[in-house]
């Protein structure tokens, strides 16, 4: 939205399938807005303002699942004639993300600094990687009333300083990815997820969409040791 599309995504390899122009070319081209969005407003709206573009038209996606995925394909190609259409649907149960990831790849420099630092960090060695989002470490309660079929779970610690993790411990390299990003914190992000992505195993934030991107990519690449600390507490782990 912000930084150029080259600089997280490899784009002259998606362009061996699709058409592709920067953001600002496109809001030169549509005015700002789109015709028709496939979304749920109130996740989408969010992405549209800060991308500085409006649409005319919310058509509410379905519930999740194979109906529901069905559906979304239907709504897709019935949307044939709409010359500039939003379609926002991050949720890898619909099925989509494999799809995505085929042709969708994170940029050059991001994969070669992940790398790098992996090879200075565990040099070659077997690592496992979690994601703890600063609300989840919990220096709040406010997030703290989630539900897994139906039963209450904690998302991580939830307050309680005995079932706390330490991100103080976790975050110990940050400087030195920092050092080699150039201080970007978007890239910095960025080569973090692939080596979560990477790793041997994962355990992420279930209501996270930085999570969620790690889940697709290893879903795609078949690495199913994937969970999260909701599962986990859910499960009985704690």
């Amino acid at each position: 939205m912000w930084y150029p599309f080259e600089v997280a995504f490899d784009a002259p390899s998606l362009q061996l399938y699709v058409r592709i122009i920067p953001l600002a070319t496109f809001r030169q081209l549509t005015a700002g807005k789109l015709e028709r969005c496939l979304a749920h407003k109130g996740g989408f709206d969010v992405y549209l303002r800060l991308a500085r573009l409006s649409c005319e038209s919310f058509d509410e996606l379905p519930e999740q699942g194979v109906a529901g995925a069905s559906e979304v394909r239907e709504r897709l190609a019935a949307a044939k004639d709409v010359r500039f259409l939003g379609f926002h649907q991050y949720d890898h149960e619909l099925g989509t993300r494999d799809r995505h990831y085929e042709y969708l790849r994170w940029a050059r420099p991001v994969m070669e600094l992940a790398s790098q630092l992996e090879a200075e960090i565990f040099n070659g060695s077997r690592y496992l990687a979690a994601h703890v989002r600063v609300p989840d470490a919990h220096w709040e309660r406010n997030d703290c009333k989630h539900t897994i079929n139906g039963q209450p779970a904690h998302s991580v610690s939830c307050g309680d300083p005995l079932r706390s993790i330490n991100h103080t411990s976790m975050a110990s390299e940050m400087p030195r990815l920092l050092e080699l990003v150039a201080h970007d914190h978007f890239v910095a992000s960025l080569v973090e997820q692939e080596m979560c992505a990477r790793a041997h195993a994962f355990v992420g934030s279930k209501y996270s969409t930085w999570t969620d991107t790690v889940l697709g990519i290893r879903s795609h690449a078949k690495r199913t040791d994937s969970s999260s600390f909701e599962d986990l507490w859910a499960s009985g782990v704690r």
